[in-house]
């Protein structure tokens, strides 16, 4: 006979203890360790499936957004039964595109439960008038337990349920507060258990913490299926929707939207967005190619090269990798002969985009260098490419893409690596000039 095991947690901290104590040892706090157990399940037989057996699921088992670029950063939109964590910083429109993502799904006919876990419901009904339209399939709930929020989704049997937010509902036979480690694994676990079994999409709004990740324990990030990230600068009306973990598509995607007084709206082209402001034959500016995920995207890199006023040459960098900026101070230093260590470097990528990915290297180092000698890099010409330590360039991924999407903005000439000028030529109408070094693509840069 299989006995119950039982044991104690720390609601501070989650540490599993064997026995009970009134400090816990792991996070040094009195009177948070409670009882626990777990109760053996019953023998009901195989539970195993040929995977022959398993009916396939088709596309319309997504759930298709109203937003098309959310649908592609996704793979196609929702898939029923899934579970999404979408987090981001105050303020940055988590609540306005989820209910707007409600209320479209709610008209075309999908029963939407819509958990008003930190406001009232007032306070949303305020925010959907503005957003416009309404629906008899949308509805609000304002509850913090767990266990009545379950109730309800069991009496109404929505389709998608939307929790704004898990840090703030709590589990009622838990001593903890709400958005303690324990309470959001708990809450979690049993919102995916309810979620999978009948088939429920659930959207899970997350805080985020000073540095910018989700709050709570990573483990939160695993058991959900999808995780996305909502960023914007303050003062800018666009808002990037990162995918950091998708089982169902593709990871690290990004989408683009505008905040409007109506809500959130595609960006039809963010590549001339984002360009419609750059000053032509500008020393230090540079448009690069980048690649966000599968999406290319055209962006202007921008550097300042300026005589030191204090004691300590400043860098500050906004839009770009620090540590893969300072290898290419390195090698503009070493392999073209440029001391930069006495001097303000100010590099910057306007618009509130970042540039995370190798292929930017390139972009960087000659906005560098034309801002050091005040002299413009041609207003025709777009780059990519990845600077190695030994000054060499290397090739990208998504070669084709960057090559095709410059084409499209009416750049007639591309500085790449050397490797990717065979494929370039072949697919895209773009004239490649291909370059193995820093010093030859310095060259080909000042003679064009």
């Amino acid at each position: 006979m299989v006995k119950e095991k039982r044991g104690y947690v720390c609601t501070g901290c989650g540490a599993f203890l064997p026995k009970w104590v009134g400090k816990c040892p792991s996070c040094g706090q009195w009177n948070t360790v409670v009882p626990v157990s777990s109760k053996p399940g019953k023998h009901r037989g195989p539970r195993y499936v040929s995977l022959g057996a398993i009916p396939s699921s088709g596309e319309d088992e997504r759930l298709r957004l109203p937003l098309e670029e959310c649908n592609r950063v996704l793979g196609g939109g929702l898939v029923r039964g899934s579970m999404v964590l979408l987090g981001g910083e105050p303020g940055v429109g988590k609540s306005t595109v989820l209910l707007q993502i409600a209320m479209a799904l709610a008209s075309n006919g999908e029963k939407v439960l819509y958990v008003c876990a930190e406001e009232n419901l007032p306070q949303v009904k305020l925010r959907a008038q503005r957003i416009g339209g309404a629906s008899p399939n949308l509805y609000l709930l304002q509850e913090t337990r767990v266990e009545e929020i379950l109730t309800q989704v069991e009496l109404l049997s929505p389709r998608v349920m939307v929790l704004d937010s898990i840090q703030t509902v709590v589990l009622e036979d838990l001593p903890s507060s709400p958005g303690t480690v324990v309470q959001l694994r708990e809450a979690t676990a049993r919102i995916m258990e309810a979620a999978k079994s009948t088939n429920t999409t659930a959207i899970l709004v997350g805080h985020v913490t000073k540095d910018g990740s989700i709050a709570g324990p990573k483990t939160l990030e695993h058991m959900v299926d999808t995780v996305l990230q909502m960023e914007g600068e303050k003062g800018q009306p666009y808002r990037i929707i990162r995918v950091l973990k998708n089982r169902f598509g593709p990871a690290m995607e990004m989408a683009i939207l505008e905040m409007t007084e109506k809500g959130l709206k595609e960006v039809k082209d963010p590549s001339a967005l984002f360009l419609q402001e750059r000053l032509l034959d500008t020393p230090g500016s540079v448009v690069v190619a980048s690649l966000h995920g599968s999406k290319p995207l055209l962006l202007e890199v921008q550097a300042l090269v300026a005589p030191s006023t204090g004691g300590i040459p400043r860098r500050v960098m906004a839009g770009v990798d620090p540590a893969r900026t300072s290898f290419i101070l390195a090698v503009v230093e070493k392999h073209i002969g440029i001391q930069l260590q006495n001097l303000d470097l100010f590099i910057n990528v306007p618009g509130g985009m970042k540039i995370a990915e190798p292929g930017g290297d390139l972009a960087i180092l000659l906005a560098l260098v034309s801002s050091f000698h005040e002299r413009p890099v041609s207003c025709s010409l777009a780059v990519f490419g990845e600077v190695g330590l030994g000054g060499e360039v290397r090739g990208v991924k998504g070669a084709i893409y960057r090559a095709k999407e410059a084409e499209r903005h009416g750049f007639p000439k591309l500085l790449l690596p050397s490797s990717d000028v065979e494929r370039v030529t072949m697919n895209a109408g773009i004239e490649p000039i291909g370059a193995s070094n820093v010093r030859e693509a310095l060259e080909i840069a000042e003679r064009l």
